[in-house]
C-alpha cells in the first residue's frame, strides 16, 4: 500500500476541510436549522469534523490498482460526525443520522447522508 501511504494524510486533510466547508455552506443538510442565521454571521469555517479520527477507512479498503503505467487507488470512507461538533453545536442544534450497512457507529456519533459526500465531488472549488 504504498501508494496509499504516500497520500492518506492529505486525502483525508482534503476530505475533512471539504466536508467542513459544505457543511458551513449548508447548514440544513448537517444540523437542524433553527440557528442558522447564527451560523450564518460567522467569518470563519466551525469544524464538523473535529479530527481526521472521524474518518475511517472501510473493511478491505484502499485497494491499490495497476493499469499498464497507470495507478489508482480505491478510497472507501466512512464520515462520521459527534453530535456536539462544533458547527451543530454552535448552531445549538445536533440532527439524527442514519446507520447503514451494517455500520454500527457510537452513541455520540452520526454519519453523514450520501448527499453532503456528493456536493463535495460536484463542488469545483473544493
Amino acid at each position: 500500500m504504498a501508494l496509499w501511504t504516500a497520500v492518506e494524510v492529505a486525502v483525508r486533510d482534503i476530505l475533512k476541510h471539504s466536508i467542513d466547508l459544505i457543511c458551513n455552506k449548508n447548514y440544513t443538510q448537517c444540523c437542524k436549522s433553527g440557528s442558522r442565521s447564527w451560523v450564518d454571521n460567522q467569518t470563519s469555517v466551525l469544524p464538523i469534523v473535529p479530527n481526521l479520527s472521524y474518518l475511517r477507512l472501510g473493511d478491505g479498503f484502499p485497494v491499490e490498482r495497476n493499469d499498464s503505467a497507470d495507478k489508482y487507488l480505491d478510497v472507501l470512507m466512512l464520515v462520521s460526525v459527534p453530535y456536539d461538533n462544533a458547527l451543530c453545536s454552535a448552531g445549538q442544534a445536533a440532527t439524527s443520522g442514519r446507520r447503514k450497512r451494517g455500520i454500527t457507529l457510537p452513541s455520540t456519533e452520526y454519519g453523514l447522508t450520501l448527499s453532503i459526500l456528493l456536493n463535495i465531488i460536484s463542488d469545483a472549488a473544493m
